[in-house]
């Protein structure tokens, strides 16, 4: 099996064969998890902070990929070692649940304000939306978006 961590701007690196895996696959618990553990060498020019996905192959067919929550430089008498560890792709929804609201009246303005710029969106003019009545968001409801 080979793990590779991939950046926000979409660079793949492959790690250093594992020492250790640990894999999670829930089905009564939010997500998935993972934790890689890799022997550290002088000579990786990687930048774990450049590291937001993570994927396993095992003989070129994905078997896990995953948002990266932390990577960690871990300084032993066996040596030197890293760990990336992170959660199941289900995290980003879990990360963007919205919180319950109910609006008498919404305008565009404020679903905009409430639901879409918390998250970095930004907005531009568009076709004149009236009022919208009676508009509830339920807790837990996913606020995310997909990029492509």
């Amino acid at each position: 099996m080979t793990g590779y961590v991939i950046s926000a701007q979409g660079d793949a690196t492959a790690l250093p064969a594992p020492l250790s895996w640990t894999f999670q696959y829930t089905s009564g618990v939010a997500c998935d998890s993972f934790q890689v553990r890799c022997l550290w060498e002088g000579t990786n020019t990687v930048d774990p902070r450049q590291w937001c996905t993570f994927q396993a192959l095992d003989e070129d067919q994905v078997v896990f990929t995953g948002v990266v929550d932390e990577c960690e430089t871990v300084l032993g008498p066996e040596g030197a070692f890293f760990e990336v560890s992170g959660r199941g792709m289900a995290a980003r929804l879990l990360d963007n649940e919205a919180l319950s609201q109910d609006y008498e009246l919404a305008a565009p303005a404020d679903i905009l304000r409430d639901h879409v710029e918390p998250y970095g969106i930004q907005t531009e003019g568009g076709a004149a939306l009236g009022p919208v009545s009676r508009f509830s968001v339920a807790a837990g409801s996913s606020e995310s978006v997909s990029y492509t």
